[in-house]
């Protein structure tokens, strides 16, 4: 091999062992609490750490069936996923920051005087399992009926996929 291609064999490798290693870099583990069992416990501890406005709760309680958004960079899919981003072909995972923000900005929307759970359906035509779970959520006087909480099915337990906001803020 001529020394220019050795040389560029040789700085692929180094950029491909660092991205490894970038993506390899270990998450920590959910805590028990996150690996919830069901739908309706993996709402309700999401609905509860909006109230007391605990980001990091909240952060691992969200996500995908990809996992929880708390996963922000640290796991080999969101390795790989920062490598297609710059290739254009996925999204890449969020900053710890930007997760900060999402999760404030949702706990500030859910900040309520109670709530309850009034039903709980499967939603068809998923690939993995999702479940809508229908709850009251109530503001002084003012209550918001059947504000869905979507939850999806992981590896790991259940996340909250996502919360139909609009019922809350009218909008």
């Amino acid at each position: 091999m001529s020394g220019p291609v050795r040389r560029v064999g040789a700085a692929v490798i180094g950029w491909s062992a660092a991205l490894l290693a970038a993506g390899c870099a270990s998450s920590p583990p959910l805590p028990p609490a996150a690996q919830d069992a069901s739908p309706l416990r993996a709402a309700e501890r999401f609905l509860d750490a909006a109230n007391r406005r605990d980001l990091d709760a909240m952060a691992h309680a969200f996500g995908t069936d990809g996992g929880s958004i708390a996963d922000t960079g640290g796991g080999l899919g969101c390795g790989l996923r920062r490598v297609a981003s710059w290739l254009g072909a996925a999204d890449r995972c969020p900053t710890r920051q930007e997760v900060e923000v999402r999760m404030y900005a949702l706990a500030a929307v859910l900040r309520h005087d109670g709530y309850e759970v009034t039903a709980t359906e499967p939603v068809p035509g998923r690939d993995r399992p999702v479940t809508r779970v229908s709850v009251e959520v109530r503001r002084g006087e003012r209550i918001h009926r059947d504000v869905g909480v979507f939850v999806i099915s992981t590896a790991s337990g259940w996340l909250v996929e996502s919360v139909e906001l609009e019922k809350i803020t009218g909008r």
